[in-house]
Formats: structure tokens, C-alpha cells, sequence
């Protein structure tokens, strides 16, 4: 069981997932790259949010190449602890795996697309709060509908207005 069986196969879990099954050896991006299956470009892309973030560190650097490992704090502790989490309570499931995913499915039921009243990120203009106004999800281009920003904005709206 990985990070990546009930969280999904982003780049970052993994390399989180790769560092927390090899924990006592340091990488560099290019080790990292080979055995995760992911681009240099994507592990150098990663690397400085995941430091950021406080899940990876430099443990050492040769030359000029610098050497990662999984952090040792509380963040990577419940990361690696949540497997075990989910291992457990998947071992309580009663049932095999697809069809116990097949009902959760069913229960969740199709997309369904309606008239949604929320709040709308306009491109060329800064947050506004859209109430009673009808948009619809565009299932061609897979994108909502541009409002012009003098369409929805009212005297009585200005004080939900933020600056950008």
C-alpha cells in the first residue's frame, strides 16, 4: 500500500512515495527521475515546493548536485501513518475491492449539470460575487461561460467586490 493507491498518482506523491520506501538513501534529481518514471523537468519543477512545504530537504550536496530526503517531522510521520490508516480500514471492507468501488459509484451517481449560483473568477477582472445569476457548464469546451463584468456588478454588490 502507497500514498498513491487512495490519493491518486500525482508527481509529488510519487516522489513522496519513492523517498519514504528507499528512507535511508539520499537521491538527486536525476535518481529520482529514473525511478519514479517522471521527468527532470517535472522532479526540478517539484522539488522546491515540496521543501517549501516541509516534506523534502537537502541532506547533502556533492559538487554541484544536490542530495533529498524526506524531511523527519510531524508532516511526513502522518503522511506514511495515513497508509497504514488506509490499509486498515480497507481491511475492514467487507467485500472485494471493485465491487464495493462499484456501489460507492452507483451511490455517487452520473455528472449532473444544473444551474449553479456561485462565485465567479472572471480573467480580466477581480473576484465578484455572482447571486441569482444563471450560468451553465459549457460541456463542449468544458468551461464556464464568461459574464461581463458590467452585467453583474450592481450598487448594492460593491461591497462584495475585492480589489485584485
Amino acid at each position: 500500500m502507497a500514498l498513491e493507491d487512495f490519493l491518486g498518482k500525482t508527481s509529488e506523491i510519487k516522489i513522496i512515495d519513492f523517498l519514504s520506501g528507499n528512507g535511508d538513501i539520499n537521491y538527486n534529481q536525476s535518481e529520482i527521475s529514473e525511478c519514479t518514471g517522471l521527468s527532470r523537468t517535472t522532479i526540478n519543477h517539484k522539488i522546491p515546493f515540496l521543501i517549501y512545504n516541509g516534506i523534502l530537504e537537502i541532506k547533502e550536496t556533492k559538487g554541484n548536485v544536490n542530495y533529498y530526503q524526506l524531511k523527519d517531522n510531524k508532516i511526513i510521520k502522518g503522511l506514511i501513518g495515513s497508509v497504514f490508516a488506509n490499509s486498515f480500514f480497507i481491511a475492514e471492507q467487507d467485500g472485494e475491492y471493485n465491487e464495493i468501488l462499484n456501489n460507492i459509484k452507483q451511490d455517487v451517481g452520473p455528472i449532473v449539470y444544473e444551474e449553479i449560483n456561485c462565485f465567479y473568477y472572471s480573467e480580466d477582472t477581480s473576484m465578484h460575487v455572482v447571486e441569482d445569476t444563471k450560468k451553465f457548464w459549457n460541456k463542449e469546451e468544458r468551461e464556464w461561460p464568461t459574464i461581463p463584468f458590467s452585467s453583474m456588478y450592481s450598487e448594492d454588490m460593491s461591497k462584495f467586490a475585492v480589489s485584485a
